[in-house]
């Protein structure tokens, strides 16, 4: 069976050592609102045009004044409405990482699904990037990629676990492993795959034509 850190090194060998998210814990979590249903390169022109990204700035912003600057991210009323409470959560903590030292992961997950507007994959991408948690984040090229190496998992507790374990709970390499499967979602395993040249080719199950998904 294909474990997570031989999927891992096949990966790297292809895609190369990545980077982290962001080293300012705010910041990923303002872009992990704006992501959701959007571009990559939209969330950055909007956070180029609004400079340093600071939680203090950005509640002195009225909704209005908010929804304005990430307009072009789409949803921006919603999007506006969930960065506020995000920010208020994190500005709860003194918007200092060391003050969540204290906090159970479990605790703090809980914390962030409580908050209208983030959902499972937001908060993990917040406990991983942000707060440098030994957390999974769960996606839909994850999936897509599960499902067609024919790795046996109904749910995303399964998939987190089965990097959680087999990457031996490293942030920073749960965070690469994380990135790596978005360049190869990228690269080659998308909704209409690209399978000529695709660095995990011998265990695609899709290739050998035991499977079809989605």
């Amino acid at each position: 069976m294909l474990t997570a850190d031989r999927l891992r090194s096949t990966l790297r060998e292809a895609y190369g050592p990545q980077g982290w998210w962001s080293d300012d814990p705010y910041t990923v979590m303002f872009q992990s609102v704006l992501v959701q249903n959007t571009s990559w390169n939209s969330v950055m022109r909007v956070c180029d045009s609004m400079g340093v990204l600071e939680a203090g700035r950005v509640e002195s912003m009225t909704p209005a004044e908010l929804e304005d600057a990430i307009r072009p991210c789409g949803f921006a009323r919603s999007k506006a409405a969930t960065i506020l409470r995000v920010t208020e959560w994190f500005s709860g903590y003194g918007c200092d990482p060391v003050r969540f030292s204290d906090t159970e992961t479990d605790l703090l997950r809980d914390e962030l699904l409580s908050i209208k507007g983030i959902g499972e994959e937001t908060a993990d991408v917040i406990l991983l990037y942000a707060l440098r948690r030994p957390v999974f984040v769960v996606d839909a090229y994850t999936r897509r990629l599960m499902s067609r190496l024919g790795l046996p998992f109904r749910e995303d507790s399964d998939i987190r676990a089965f990097f959680e374990t087999g990457l031996n709970g490293d942030v920073d390499v749960l965070g690469e492993m994380h990135r790596l499967i978005l360049e190869h979602g990228i690269a080659h395993c998308r909704k209409t795959p690209r399978c000529n040249s695709c660095p995990l080719k011998s265990f695609c199950h899709l290739e050998r034509g035991t499977d079809n998904p989605s």
